[in-house]
């Protein structure tokens, strides 16, 4: 099954595009605890992704949230994402703001298929740690179960050394 194009395109290009593009913007609007901000952008990817093309599937916006954690040198933004369904659909983003150099580096935490080694027919539920540049998606190939905050955050603690 093809993921859903408002959950993909969210996370794949238009979350990751306004954090490249303004970073500032989107770490202090979040941070003010607009919580209809992050909402806001969710519904602005139909208009943004594909305004010429055939209605693209709104999906609601359930569960979708953001913390901070922060530290003297690294701020992360942490988005949970609606629970994904299909094969590429993020569960959670993190993005981390290196205080020292503003640089950014964007993770997502995607929802794939492993072949299950027990039952050789089968396939079991996995998520993997991946990150993206501007214009690059890296699979770190390293998989994350169970797919929590903590678990996610720790893998992204541990990819930026802090």
């Amino acid at each position: 099954m093809q993921p859903r194009d408002h959950h993909y395109y969210f996370a794949h290009a238009y979350f990751k595009h306004l954090v490249f593009d303004n970073p500032q913007y989107v770490f202090d609007s979040l941070k003010s605890k607009n919580k209809n901000l992050l909402v806001n952008f969710w519904y602005q990817v139909p208009k943004v992704i594909h305004p010429n093309k055939k209605e693209m599937h709104i999906i609601l916006p359930v569960g979708l949230n953001h913390c901070f954690y922060e530290s003297e040198n690294n701020n992360i933004l942490l988005v949970q994402m609606p629970t994904p369904e299909f094969i590429t659909e993020v569960n959670y983003i993190g993005v981390v703001f290196r205080n020292q150099d503003n640089t950014i580096r964007y993770f997502t935490l995607e929802k794939t298929m492993i072949f299950d080694a027990e039952e050789k027919s089968k396939f079991a539920e996995s998520f993997i740690f991946c990150e993206w540049t501007q214009t690059t998606h890296i699979n770190l190939m390293t998989q994350i179960n169970p797919p929590t905050k903590e678990t996610f955050l720790k893998a992204i603690k541990h990819e930026i050394q802090i």
